[in-house]
């Protein structure tokens, strides 16, 4: 669906004030980006363009900077880790997963908290194993995005306040 999501074809209209501003300061930091810098968190609700921000960041990462990037979404990500447990397939581990997106110069990790409700221990152990890992390398950055909103210091209030209630509960 993102294959093609770039800067160019997102609609920065489609956001209502500070939203704008927000975005468009995430794609003026992609394109002054250099490795090893640290990255940025995209916080809102479904249908706010946080996915097709960072497909567009990472596609404008590999072939205009060439460099090396890995888009996941969370949720498969998981799926994938659950399906080595039930599987007799020795071949994968969650280890060797986790090793793989703790190595990639630049991340980006979507859909943090997808449709949770509350998060399980299972989840959490993974995401910290993560970020911490990734964190404590200073060569390493990553960009994330979730749906999970801290309402006093994002733009959770300003949408609502335009009337865009289809973005979720916080």
């Amino acid at each position: 669906r993102f294959r093609d999501a770039s800067f160019d074809n997102f609609n920065l209209d489609s956001l209502p004030g500070r939203g704008k501003t927000i975005e468009s300061m995430f794609i003026r930091k992609i394109k002054e980006f250099r490795q090893g810098q640290r990255g940025i968190i995209l916080e809102g609700g479904p249908g706010t363009g946080k996915t097709h921000l960072l497909c567009a960041a990472a596609h404008y990462l590999t072939i205009e900077s060439n460099l090396s990037v890995r888009y996941v979404d969370f949720s498969v990500l998981l799926s994938e880790i659950r399906s080595i447990y039930q599987s007799a397939n020795v071949s994968q581990s969650e280890a060797a997963l986790i090793n793989d997106l703790v190595r990639i110069p630049i991340l980006f990790l979507d859909e943090l908290g997808k449709g949770r409700d509350r998060a399980n221990e299972f989840e959490m152990r993974i995401i910290d194993e993560i970020i911490n890992r990734r964190y404590n390398d200073d060569g390493l950055t990553t960009f994330f995005a979730s749906n999970y909103r801290d309402q006093n210091s994002s733009s959770y209030n300003l949408y609502r306040e335009n009337g865009i209630e289809c973005l979720g509960d916080p």
